[in-house]
C-alpha cells in the first residue's frame, strides 16, 4: 500500500527536488480522504482492506496525473495534491474542481465494478482551498521531497474533514476564481477546526449550465453579463471576422465602472476555441511616467519572459523567440527589440548597434515591432488587447497609431478599452482611425444600465432572481446604472447585514439595519466606507499596497508589513470581498487592486505624513531587494522618492530614468522626467546648480526636442546648454556674423600655425562639441549663417582637443558651406581631409558623412556624377552597416535624386519608395519627407502626374510642420511644375512666389533652391506668352536668379539656360535664343542630365519646328522612361 511520500506506481507527481528552489506561490490544494475507513479496517481482513486501499489510490491518481497534479503526500488513507506548483497553469483552479469530480465520478465506477463481488462500497470527501503557499524541497535525514506549507492546506484539510460521502467543499477564493465554469451551493459561515474565524464555504455541485441563473451565496464576487448582449455580439463579430482573415480596431468606452475589461473578458471567454493568439498590454496610472508599458508586456508575454527570470535567461527567452519567428532577419531585429524590452544594457554589447545612437534608434524600433506583430499574425490571427488606454504614455500611443495600418492587410484584432475623455490617448486615438481606418472600426460605447439591468445585475450579485420592492429601489436610486457601483453596494449592504433572503429563497430585502447605515452616495464614497469596515490588518495591507501602485507583488508587500500581520489571512479576506485580485502567479505571485477607484480610495485615507514614511519605505526596499537590476526600477524609484519628499534622491533617479527613457526612443517621456527633475531639483536646492550639470541636462533635453520635431524649442535648450558649459551662443544677427569672422580666423591659424592651437581644449570641450553638432542639425535647414558659425565652432572646438569624430564632422560641415559659398576648391579639401580622419578613425558615421560630402560635392559642383554615385553607395553602405537607417536617409535621397536626374527613372522610384517606406515603417517623419520629395520628383519625370503631386503635397505638409524649409522650398519648386504641365498657372504662380520668400526670408542657398527658381521663371514665362505684360519683367529678374543658381548647383545650369533662352525667344532675340538653348544642351550633355536634355530638345522643336530636335527628344524620353513627355514629343511630330 503507498504510504506518506510514496505514490503509485505511474504517477509523475512526486517531484525530485533537485530542479526547484523554494518560492512563494498562489496554488490549489486538494485534500481527499476516505470515509469511514477505521470502521471499514476494523471489519475486514487487512489483505483485503490493502485491496480495497491500492484500487481507490490507483483510481485517484489516474485523476490527479490526468489534470496535471503533483501529488504532496499520502497520509493513511487521504492523499493531498497542488495544482499550481511547481508548474503553474492559467486555469489550475479550474483543474483542480474538474479533478475533484473525475475523482468522485472514478469512485462511482469503482464501486459498480465492484458491485458483483463481496467488496464494500467506498466514499471520498474532498476539500479545496487556493491561496498563499511557499512550495519547495523540504529535506530531512530520509529523504529530499517537493512539498507546500501554508495556510492553504490547513483550509484545504479541514474542509475535507467538514465534508460528507460524495460532496466536495471549497473556500471563497476558490469559489470566487471557479464560479463561472461551476455551480455551487453555499454553506454559509462555517466553523472549522484550528481557526478562531468562521470560514466561507461552498458546495460544488457540477459544471455550470448556461441556462443556469446565478445560485451563488449573497457574497458571489461575479455574476452573469447584464445588459450588454448586443455590445458583446459585436465584439464577438469582430474576433469572428479577425479569426476569418480580416482586421479590426475595437474601442470599448465608457466611463469608470462600466464594465470595460468585463466585456472583453466576456468575449474571450465566448470565443475561446477559435484559434487565436491573445496578447494583452495595460496602461497605468501609477503616477510614474513609463516608456512603451503596454508593448513592453506584450513582448515579454510572448517570448514567455517573467520576472523571476535573470537577465540572462530573459534575453535568452527573447533572442530563441525572435530567432524561431525571424530565422534570417534575427540579427537586424534582435537589437531594437531587446532596446524595447528593457535590455538596453546587454543590447549596448553588440557590436552591430555601437553606433546606434537615440535618432537612429527610434525608426528601428519601430519598425521592428512592426515586423514581429506582422509576423505572429502569420502564424495565427492576432488579438492585442490595450486596456486602460486614456492612461497610456505618448511613445505607447505613437507606437500604437504606428502598428494600426497592419489590421488592413493582416489578421491583426487591435482591441482598446478606456475613457473618451477630451483630448485624452483614447480620443486622439479614436479620432485617426475614424479617419483613416473607418471600415475597420468597431465602436463600442458602453452607457449605464437601464433600470431593470440594473436590478437583474444586483439580483444574480445576490444569487436570485429578484430583489424585493425596497431593495430594487435602494439599488436604482444610489447607483445610476454603474455595475461596479451596483456590486459595491451589494458587498457593503452584506458586510453591514442589512438586508436578508426571504423565507422562499428567492428574493432578499431589507433588514431593519439598512435604516441605521448611512449609504455614501457616490461610489468612491462607498467604496471608502467599504475599507473603514475592514479589520486592522486588512486595511493595513491594503494601505501598504496602494503605496506601491495599482499592482504590487507579493515579496515586496510582504517585505514591507511588519510581522505582526496576519498577512496570508488579509490577503485571503480582501481577495473575497472583492477588493484585490490576482493579476499573475507565474513566476511569482503578483496582486492588483480590482480597480483604480479601489486604489484611489485606499491611498486617499493614508494620513499624509504616513504616505509619505511609507513612501520613502517603499523606495529603499526596493534599492535594497532589487539592487542587482535597478535600472528595471528607475521610474519606480523617482516616483517613491518625490512621493516621500526626499528630493535629492528624486532627482537622482529622475535623471536615469530621464537617460532610460531617451536610450529607448521615448523621448515623450524622457522630457516628462527631466522637467520633474528640475522640479525636484529646485525643491532639493533652490536655483542653485553646477553650471556643467545644468549645461549637460539642458543639452539633453535640447536633443529629445529636436528628435520630436520642437526645432525652436529645442534651440532654446541648447543655447542654454552651451551658455551654462560657458560657450554662449550669438544671439543677434551682427553678433552671430562677428563670431562667424573670428571661427574663420581661428581656423585659418589652425591651417596656418597649428602648433599655436594644438593641446588648448576648451573646458567641457566633447559637451561643447555634441551640443554644437546638435545644434547645426537645426541650423543647417533653418539658418545657414548659424550653421556656418556652428560647423566653424564644433570643427575649431574638436581640432584643439584632438576629438577626432568631431573634426572629420566639422570638416565636412565646412565643406558644405564652401559649397553653398561656392567655393569649390576649398570645399573639397575639406570633405576629403574628413574622410582621411575618419577612414583612419574606423568610424562607420564618419565615414558615411564624409562620402556623403563627396558625393555632394561631385554632383553639384564638379558634375562628376560617376563619382558622386560611388561616394553615395560608400555612405549608404556605411550607415546600413553601423544600423543607422536614420542617417542612411540623406545619401539615400541625394543618390535618388541622381538617378532621377541622369534618366534612370525606375531606380530613382525604386530607391525613393525605399526611404519612404523605411520612414513609414520607422515612424520616422523626417525619412518619410525626404523619400516622399524624391519619389514626387521621379513619379513628375515619369509622368505619373497624380501620384507626384500627391507626394509632393505631403512632402510640403511634413516640412511644414517639423519645419524644414530646405525640402518645403524644393517639394514647392516639383509641386510649381507639375501644376504648370496640368495648365493650372496661376495655381502653379502664386504657390512658386510663396516658394521664392521663403527661400529669400531663410536664405537657402543649396541645390534645394534650384527647383523653386526654375519652375517660377517658367511661370512667368507662360503667363507672359498668354498676354500678361507685367510677367515678362517678372521672368527677366526670375532667369537671372536661375543662371546665379549655376553657379552654387550645376545641376542648375541646364535648365537655366533653356528658361533663359525661351525668355530670349519671346523677346524676338532669336539668335540669342538659339545660343543660350545650345548652352543647356552643352551642359546636360556635360553632366549626364538625360531628361533636361530631353526637355530642351523639346523646346527647340516646339519653338522652331526643328523636326530633328524632337525626335531626338522623342529618343531621349523613350530611353529614360518619360511618359507624359514623350506624348508630348510624338504630338509635335
Amino acid at each position: 500500500m503507498p504510504g506518506m511520500g510514496e505514490p503509485p506506481l505511474g504517477t509523475s507527481l512526486q517531484v525530485a527536488g533537485g530542479g526547484h528552489q523554494q518560492d512563494r506561490r498562489v496554488v490549489t490544494v486538494l485534500f481527499a480522504d476516505m470515509v469511514s475507513s477505521t470502521e471499514l479496517a476494523e471489519r475486514l481482513d487487512p489483505e483485503h482492506m490493502r485491496g480495497i486501499l491500492e484500487s481507490l489510490f490507483d483510481a485517484l491518481a489516474t485523476e490527479l496525473h490526468r489534470f496535471g497534479a503533483t501529488i504532496d503526500k499520502y497520509a493513511g488513507d487521504a492523499v493531498m495534491a497542488a495544482f499550481g506548483a511547481p508548474v503553474a497553469h492559467e486555469d489550475d483552479v479550474a483543474r483542480a474542481l474538474e479533478c475533484a469530480m473525475a475523482m468522485q465520478d472514478a469512485v462511482s465506477k469503482m464501486n459498480e465494478l465492484a458491485g458483483g463481488r463481496e467488496r464494500p462500497r467506498v466514499g471520498i470527501r474532498i476539500g479545496i482551498s487556493t491561496g498563499p503557499v511557499v512550495a519547495g524541497p523540504l529535506e530531512s535525514q530520509v529523504q529530499r521531497a517537493y512539498t507546500v506549507v501554508g495556510d492553504t492546506v490547513n483550509v484545504a484539510q479541514r474542509l475535507q474533514a467538514l465534508a460528507q460521502s460524495g460532496e466536495i467543499i471549497v473556500e471563497a477564493m476558490t469559489y470566487r476564481l471557479g464560479y463561472l465554469r461551476f455551480a455551487f451551493e453555499s454553506l454559509g459561515q462555517v466553523r472549522v477546526k484550528g481557526r478562531s474565524a468562521p470560514l466561507l464555504s461552498y458546495r460544488l455541485v457540477g459544471f455550470r449550465t448556461q441556462a443556469e441563473g446565478g445560485t451563488g451565496s449573497p457574497t458571489q464576487l461575479g455574476t452573469e453579463l447584464v445588459g450588454r448582449e448586443i455590445e458583446l455580439a459585436a465584439v464577438r463579430e469582430a474576433v469572428a471576422n479577425v479569426a476569418n482573415g480580416s482586421g479590426h480596431v475595437v474601442f470599448v468606452i465608457g466611463e469608470a465602472g462600466v464594465g470595460k475589461s468585463r466585456l472583453i473578458a466576456e468575449a474571450r471567454r465566448a470565443e475561446a476555441q477559435r484559434p487565436m493568439l491573445l496578447r494583452e498590454g495595460r496602461a497605468t496610472s501609477s503616477g510614474r511616467i513609463t516608456s512603451y508599458g503596454p508593448f513592453i508586456e506584450i513582448l515579454r508575454q510572448d517570448a514567455g519572459i517573467n520576472d523571476r527570470d535573470t537577465e540572462a535567461e530573459s534575453w535568452q527567452k527573447l533572442e530563441s523567440r525572435v530567432r524561431q519567428l525571424f530565422p534570417d532577419e534575427a540579427e537586424d531585429l534582435l537589437p531594437p527589440l531587446g532596446t524595447l524590452a528593457g535590455y538596453a544594457g546587454r543590447v549596448a554589447m553588440d557590436e552591430s548597434i555601437r553606433y546606434v545612437d537615440a535618432n537612429a534608434m527610434r525608426p528601428r524600433l519601430f519598425a521592428a515591432t512592426r515586423a514581429y506583430l506582422l509576423r505572429l499574425t502569420a502564424e495565427l490571427p492576432t488579438a492585442l488587447v490595450f486596456e486602460d488606454w486614456h492612461w497610456a504614455d505618448t511613445s505607447s500611443s505613437e507606437l500604437l497609431a504606428h502598428i494600426l495600418p497592419l489590421v488592413e492587410s493582416a489578421p491583426l484584432l487591435v482591441a482598446v478599452t478606456g475613457r473618451d475623455e477630451p483630448d485624452s490617448p483614447v480620443a486622439r486615438l479614436l479620432e485617426l482611425v475614424r479617419r483613416d481606418y473607418r471600415e475597420r472600426l468597431v465602436e463600442v460605447p458602453l452607457e449605464p444600465l437601464d433600470e431593470d439591468d440594473s436590478a437583474r445585475m444586483a439580483a444574480s450579485l445576490f444569487g436570485t432572481t429578484e430583489l424585493g420592492s425596497d431593495l430594487r429601489a435602494l439599488v436604482l436610486r444610489k447607483t445610476d446604472g454603474n455595475p461596479l457601483f451596483i456590486e459595491e453596494l451589494v458587498r457593503m449592504l452584506i458586510d453591514v447585514h442589512a438586508v436578508e433572503r426571504e423565507e422562499s429563497g428567492r428574493k432578499w430585502r431589507a433588514t431593519k439595519q439598512l435604516d441605521q447605515v448611512a449609504i455614501p452616495d457616490t461610489l468612491r464614497g462607498l467604496i471608502r466606507a467599504r475599507i473603514d469596515r475592514l479589520e486592522d490588518d486588512e486595511r493595513e495591507v491594503l494601505k501598504v499596497a496602494s503605496v506601491i501602485g495599482r499592482t504590487f507583488g507579493d515579496g515586496l508587500l510582504r517585505a514591507l508589513l511588519p510581522d505582526r500581520i496576519a498577512t496570508d489571512r488579509a490577503l485571503g479576506n480582501l481577495y473575497t470581498a472583492g477588493f484585490i485580485r490576482e493579476r499573475r502567479r507565474v513566476p511569482e505571485l503578483e496582486h492588483a487592486f480590482k480597480h483604480a477607484l479601489v486604489h484611489d480610495a485606499a491611498y486617499e485615507g493614508i494620513l499624509l505624513q504616513q504616505r509619505r514614511e511609507l513612501h520613502h519605505q517603499v523606495a529603499t526596499t526596493v534599492e535594497r531587494h532589487y539592487a542587482d537590476r535597478l535600472d528595471d526600477f528607475f521610474s519606480v524609484l523617482a516616483f517613491q522618492f518625490a512621493n516621500a519628499g526626499d528630493w535629492v534622491k528624486a532627482r537622482e533617479y529622475l535623471i536615469k530614468a530621464g537617460d532610460q527613457a531617451v536610450r529607448i526612443a521615448a523621448d515623450a517621456e524622457a522630457l516628462a522626467l527631466y522637467d520633474e527633475a528640475f522640479a525636484a531639483h529646485e525643491r532639493a536646492f533652490g536655483e542653485r546648480w553646477e553650471p556643467a550639470e545644468r549645461g549637460v541636462l539642458e543639452r539633453k533635453i535640447g536633443e529629445a526636442l529636436l528628435r520630436r520635431g520642437v526645432h525652436s524649442e529645442a534651440r532654446d535648450h541648447l543655447e542654454r546648454s552651451l551658455n551654462y558649459l560657458g560657450h554662449p551662443f550669438p544671439s543677434t544677427v551682427s553678433s552671430v556674423r562677428l563670431a562667424v569672422l573670428g571661427h574663420v580666423l581661428r581656423q585659418a591659424g589652425h591651417r596656418l600655425t597649428p602648433i599655436f592651437f594644438r593641446a588648448k581644449p576648451a573646458a567641457h570641450v566633447e559637451e561643447v562639441i555634441r551640443t554644437t553638432e546638435t545644434m547645426s542639425w537645426i541650423e543647417f535647414f533653418a539658418d545657414p549663417e548659424r550653421f556656418v558659425l556652428t560647423a566653424l565652432r564644433a570643427l575649431n572646438y574638436s581640432e584643439e582637443a584632438g576629438y577626432v569624430f568631431g573634426t572629420a564632422y566639422g570638416s565636412t560641415g565646412i565643406g558644405f558651406v564652401c559649397s553653398a559659398l561656392p567655393q569649390h576648391r576649398l570645399a573639397a579639401w575639406y570633405f576629403r581631409r574628413a574622410l582621411a580622419i575618419a577612414e583612419r578613425s574606423g568610424h562607420p558615421l564618419a565615414i558615411g558623412l564624409a562620402h556623403t560630402g563627396l558625393g555632394f560635392h561631385a554632383q553639384h559642383a564638379l558634375g562628376d556624377h560617376g563619382a558622386a554615385g560611388a561616394s553615395y553607395e560608400k555612405a549608404t553602405s556605411a550607415y546600413r552597416q553601423s544600423g543607422d537607417l536614420w542617417r542612411w536617409s540623406p545619401p539615400a535621397s541625394l543618390w535618388s535624386q541622381l538617378l532621377r536626374y541622369l534618366g534612370e527613372t525606375e531606380r530613382a522610384v525604386r530607391m525613393a519608395e525605399e526611404i519612404v517606406r523605411a520612414g513609414e515603417e520607422g515612424s520616422d517623419a523626417v525619412m518619410r519627407m525626404t523619400g516622399l520629395l524624391r519619389l514626387g520628383c521621379a513619379l513628375m519625370q515619369a509622368g505619373d502626374l497624380d501620384r507626384a503631386e500627391s507626394a509632393l503635397r505631403a512632402t510640403i505638409e511634413l516640412g511644414e510642420r517639423i519645419p524644414d524649409y530646405q525640402h518645403l522650398v524644393c517639394a514647392d519648386g516639383f509641386l510649381g511644375a507639375v501644376l504648370l504641365d496640368r495648365a493650372r498657372i496661376n495655381e502653379a504662380t502664386t504657390l512658386l512666389e510663396e516658394a521664392a520668400a521663403l527661400v529669400a526670408r531663410h536664405r537657402v542657398r543649396t541645390f534645394y533652391a534650384t527647383q523653386p527658381r526654375i519652375s517660377l521663371a517658367e511661370a512667368y514665362l507662360s503667363a507672359a506668352e498668354a498676354g500678361d505684360v507685367a510677367a515678362m519683367s517678372m521672368a527677366r529678374s526670375a532667369v537671372k536668379g536661375c543662371i546665379s543658381q549655376g553657379r552654387i548647383d550645376i545641376e542648375a545650369r541646364p535648365p537655366a539656360f533653356r528658361v533663359k533662352g525661351t525668355l530670349s525667344w519671346l523677346s524676338g532675340r532669336k539668335d540669342e535664343a538659339r545660343l543660350a538653348w545650345d548652352r543647356s544642351l552643352a551642359w546636360a550633355h556635360d553632366t549626364g542630365g538625360r531628361y533636361d536634355e530631353g526637355l530642351t530638345l523639346l523646346e527647340i522643336g516646339h519653338r522652331t519646328g526643328d523636326h530633328e530636335a524632337i525626335e531626338r527628344a522623342r529618343t531621349v524620353f523613350g530611353e529614360i522612361g518619360a511618359r507624359a513627355r514623350l506624348q508630348q514629343a510624338l504630338a509635335l511630330v
